[in-house]
C-alpha cells in the first residue's frame, strides 16, 4: 500500500463488500469515515486502515485511470481535447501536441480518453 497506493476511486462511505486490499480516497465522509476527509480508507484483516496524506503524496486512480497528487486535497486529472477546427491548420503541430497528449494518457498523468 505505501510503495505505489492503487485507489480504486473516492467515496463518502464506506463500500459494502470490499476486498483485501482495496483501497478509496474519502471524500464527504459519514458512517465511520466522518472524521477521514482526503485520507486514504484501506480494507486490511477485516477492517478499515487510514492513511493521513502527504503534500505531494501520488496515487493511481482506478476509476479515472490516471494518476493523482496530494496537495491541500487531491488532484483531478483534467480531460483534454486534441487540436481540432480553426481556420489555420499547422499539421506538424497538431501532430505534435497528439503526441504529448497520447504520452501523457499513457503514462497515466491524463486520463484515458
Amino acid at each position: 500500500m505505501l510503495l505505489q497506493p492503487i485507489v480504486e476511486g473516492e467515496t463518502g462511505t464506506p463500500p459494502s463488500d470490499p476486498k483485501p486490499g482495496d483501497c478509496w480516497i474519502v471524500i464527504g465522509g459519514s458512517d465511520g469515515f466522518e472524521l477521514h476527509e482526503n485520507e486514504l480508507a484501506c480494507w486490511q484483516q477485516g477492517q478499515w486502515t487510514f492513511l493521513h496524506p502527504v503534500h505531494g503524496m501520488s496515487v493511481y486512480d482506478r476509476s479515472l485511470d490516471a494518476a493523482r497528487r496530494f496537495s491541500e486535497g487531491w488532484s483531478r486529472p483534467a480531460q483534454i481535447d486534441l487540436p481540432s477546427g480553426g481556420s489555420t491548420v499547422d499539421t506538424q503541430a497538431r501532430d505534435a501536441i497528439d503526441q504529448i497528449i497520447s504520452s501523457l494518457r499513457l503514462s497515466g498523468y491524463l486520463p484515458m480518453a
